[in-house]
């Protein structure tokens, strides 16, 4: 029997996205994420006032490419990790981009998915897997609320536990892809 992987749900409201521990229903990290804003901030904790930045995360519209970083400080010294947009007509939320692991380099692929656990959410276009570039094994999937209008509602699970930081980088990465594609919602793209 697999192992059940670990949950953290994303509300997003107002321009501002709460990452939420579904169990104790604590608000983790929250996210500024302006509805026409390149650039967002990730916090700890429920407010973005008192909160310490721990990350940060950047989409080109016009491109479609993405970067994010697990950096406390942002500004012109931030170490960004590049996103590249890979998506197509037919493969769409294709993001793939090089991050360092306590094993080494690591190539990843963020991919629409149908493979979610309630046959209805299938239908959705806004459900994302990230698989590992070489192995195609599965390390986080995000499970979009089928009812929400939001891009950026949803369930993230993660499928490897290797530590705070990594899951700051699944969890940003996702929130890259997630943010790219409210952005696309915005001029009614999708």
């Amino acid at each position: 029997m697999s192992k059940r992987p670990r949950e953290l749900q994303l509300i997003a409201k107002g321009g501002v996205v709460r990452v939420v521990d579904p169990l104790s229903l604590k608000t983790i990290y929250t996210l500024t994420a302006p509805r026409l804003s390149f650039t967002s901030t990730l916090h700890r904790g429920d407010s973005e006032d008192d909160a310490t930045v721990v990350g940060g995360l950047k989409i080109n519209g016009a491109l479609g490419n993405a970067r994010y970083t697990v950096d406390e400080k942002i500004g012109d010294e931030t170490a960004w990790i590049d996103m590249k947009n890979e998506s197509r007509i037919m493969k769409l939320n294709h993001f793939s981009f090089s991050t360092n692991t306590p094993e080494g380099q690591r190539k990843l692929d963020w991919k629409g998915t149908r493979e979610v656990p309630h046959k209805i959410e299938k239908l959705d276009v806004l459900n994302l897997k990230l698989v590992d570039d070489k192995t195609d094994q599965l390390v986080a999937r995000f499970v979009h609320k089928l009812n929400g209008s939001r891009a950026m509602d949803g369930m993230l699970e993660f499928h490897e536990d290797i530590g705070e930081e990594w899951d700051r980088r699944i969890l940003l990465s996702c929130l890259a892809v997630l943010k790219y594609n409210s952005f696309m919602w915005s001029l009614n793209i999708f």
